[in-house]
């Protein structure tokens, strides 16, 4: 003992105070360990625990978006179909089963289209009392059951709610020649308390199973609860399943959210507000205790290595760390004053210093083409909230004007071939092209042949006169900007008065801009009302939906072209006159610019 004092005394003082210190920091390590790490595995056990819980939940918010998607698909189909249903029943309509079936297919096609929906939809059915079968399939060779669907369904499954799921049945419920396992949902349509119809849509319980699996191998193992039937990811045992008898009792409780333990697993159990499915989240005990064991040699390993490489770590970390640290903090400085953000940090060092480095710099040419693609975005969008606004407003009277020929020309009245002449005029100009600006001669040549139309469908009701300068003319308009406010004049203004009305439409140079004018003697805008437009002008950049839809999408292509003053402006007396005016640009027609 004494010849090992006499030797620590007569090393260096650096020997003195490092070989104490590091002896110290070691047997103080190794303590922490042995008392600690006990604690930490099983914090680390709870944690799991606690992370199954959470994957579970996660599991099954998954499901129930995907199902959840597909219901509310099938709202709009169904309500589709009812709209079918009612507006041929209204107008008498007798339409053959092959064209509602090519209808009905395209509400399929539609429902199949929508996110994700083709991955479970094997088929879909519409039945109703009359014993009237519409069926679709993904698979064409199916051959559908001569029972009395409708009957048996209603009967099976007492449909009362607006959305109700049946247990896993077999598709020859509804095939003949098909064998596999489906669930149904079914949403009837109620009318006066009796079942009119029933929209049924099959999912593919293989396509689940698959869903699963793909869902297991992401986040772990997973148990699908359908009823009474159960669907098992392929990472699970299956015999192992049915030995654990405490597993069983967990899966037959009625409790809907729980984290339980079994003889074998940790459970995680969420059920599905949608259909009141139930998945399970199943985390061997195995692999828990494995990973607590591990983890408690990893960290006795870092209490030891810890120790023995602290003092030098220390001197290491102050050199080679922070001085390049200190060099990068001057190139984030520099590129926060910058807007080109050109200033890189091209380390010489291979450890986490350069690897954060590298990565700032990676990080740094993202962010410059981001910023280049989100101008370029916002130029495309630009252009794409122009072509939605454009395509919005398309002429809907044909139908109606078509009618009113057909009457002419059978009643021998010369004007139904002149009616039929300016429809067709009308029309060429309507569909000439895909250009976005046109000539103020040519709008006024499209607008007059509308003028033509109307008037001869409705000549008692009011007269027309065009009124436009002869150098407006040759300036240059959006196309369509002039038709629908027309539109809302005899519509809204002319025929809802009994006096005869009156359109003018001006054209002249004021202000050193162009004034296009649609004035009717109808019967007004209230204050009220009038106020409201006027808000929904000002503000169209913030809206989405608007009531006067024709106005509002005139004055934001306008405005989204040329910017501001200019768009629409509208001026109105109740019971005596509306004026509706759209201020444009001097600005010369040319060819090249709308090829």
């Amino acid at each position: 003992m004494s010849k090992m004092k006499q030797g620590f005394f007569s090393k260096s003082i650096s020997y003195k105070i490092i070989a104490p210190l590091c002896l110290l920091v070691l047997v103080i390590q190794v303590f922490n360990s042995f008392i600690f790490s006990s604690r930490i595995a099983k914090r680390y056990e709870i944690e799991l625990s606690e992370a199954n819980l959470e994957t579970t939940n996660q599991i099954s918010n998954n499901i129930h978006l995907a199902l959840k998607n597909i219901v509310n698909e099938m709202i709009p189909v169904k309500n589709q179909m009812i709209s079918f249903e009612m507006q041929h029943d209204m107008e008498k309509k007798k339409t053959g089963y092959t064209e509602v079936n090519v209808i009905y297919q395209g509400m399929f096609s539609k429902l199949l289209s929508s996110g994700d929906n083709f991955l479970f939809i094997s088929s879909m059915l519409v039945l109703d009392k009359r014993n009237k079968i519409y069926y679709l399939s993904q698979n064409q060779s199916v051959q559908l059951r001569n029972d009395n669907l409708f009957e048996k369904v209603k009967k099976d499954y007492h449909l009362k709610e607006y959305c109700q799921w049946s247990g896993v049945i077999s598709e020859s419920y509804y095939f003949n020649n098909k064998k596999e396992d489906i669930v149904s949902i079914f949403m009837p349509y109620v009318e006066y308390g009796e079942v009119k119809t029933i929209f049924v849509v099959n999912l593919s319980i293989k396509h689940i199973q698959q869903y699963i699996d793909r869902l297991s191998n992401e986040q772990g193992n997973i148990l699908l609860q359908i009823g009474g039937d159960y669907l098992y990811s392929d990472n699970l045992n299956k015999m192992q399943l049915e030995e654990d008898l405490s597993l069983k009792s967990i899966l037959q409780s009625e409790k809907r959210d729980q984290q339980a333990l079994s003889d074998s697993f940790f459970v995680g159990t969420k059920s599905l507000d949608i259909n009141s499915w139930k998945v399970y989240s199943l985390l061997p005990k195995s692999n828990i205790k494995e990973a607590s064991s591990v983890m408690g040699q990893f960290f006795t390993f870092i209490i030891i290595t810890t120790s023995l490489v602290m003092i030098l770590g220390v001197f290491i970390t102050v050199y080679f760390v922070t001085k390049p640290i200190k060099k990068m903090r001057k190139i984030i400085e520099a590129n926060r004053i910058t807007k080109e953000r050109s200033h890189r940090f091209h380390s010489k060092y291979k450890d986490e210093v350069g690897v954060l480095a590298d990565s700032y710099d990676h990080m740094m040419d993202e962010i410059n083409q981001y910023t280049a693609d989100l101008k370029k975005e916002q130029a495309e969008r630009r252009i794409a909230d122009f072509k939605m606004l454009q395509l919005q407003i398309k002429p809907h009277f044909l139908y109606n004007t078509l009618e009113a020929a057909k009457f002419l020309v059978q009643m021998n009245d010369p004007n139904g071939v002149d009616m039929l002449t300016a429809i067709g005029k009308f029309y060429k100009l309507s569909l000439s092209g895909v250009i976005d600006k046109i000539e103020i001669r040519d709008e006024i040549e499209h607008l007059s042949y509308y003028l033509k139309i109307l008037k001869m469908r409705y000549s008692s009701i009011y007269d027309y006169n065009i009124e436009i300068d002869e150098e407006v003319k040759s300036f240059e308009i959006i196309k369509f900007s002039m038709q629908p406010i027309i539109e809302n004049a005899v519509y809204h203004g002319i025929k809802k008065q009994r006096k005869k009305g009156a359109i003018i439409v001006r054209g002249y140079i004021e202000d050193n801009s162009i004034t296009l004018s649609v004035w009717d003697n109808g019967v007004g805008i209230s204050e009220e009302k009038l106020e409201e437009i006027r808000y929904q002008l000002k503000h169209s950049k913030q809206l989405r939906v608007v009531d006067h839809i024709g106005i509002i999408n005139v004055h934001q292509r306008i405005n989204m072209e040329y910017g501001d003053p200019y768009g629409v402006n509208i001026e109105s007396i109740q019971d005596k006159y509306t004026r509706v005016s759209l201020r444009l640009p001097l600005k010369k027609y040319t060819e090249e610019k709308n090829e």
